[in-house]
């Protein structure tokens, strides 16, 4: 079976500063709502959708924060 999306849901503390971050930086709104922010990126419009970590957290998902990522190798 092919993928036919992908996309990917991330967490953030507060969602009009990362509005305003990625709005300012160019990126096309995917729309917004008191859980949520999201953005297109790339010339796919990629779907980043930038959750509240509670909002996650209150539906089960686990969220891992990731640290000391200096290196991704290919």
């Amino acid at each position: 079976m092919k993928n036919k999306e992908i996309w990917a849901n991330l967490t953030v503390k507060d969602l009009e500063r990362t509005t305003k971050f990625y709005t300012e930086l160019g990126f096309k709104s995917n729309g917004a709502s008191e859980e949520l922010t999201s953005f297109f990126v790339g010339k796919n419009d990629f779907v980043i959708h930038f959750f509240l970590k509670e909002v996650l957290n209150h539906y089960g998902l686990e969220v891992h924060r990731f640290l000391n990522l200096t290196k991704i190798e290919h």
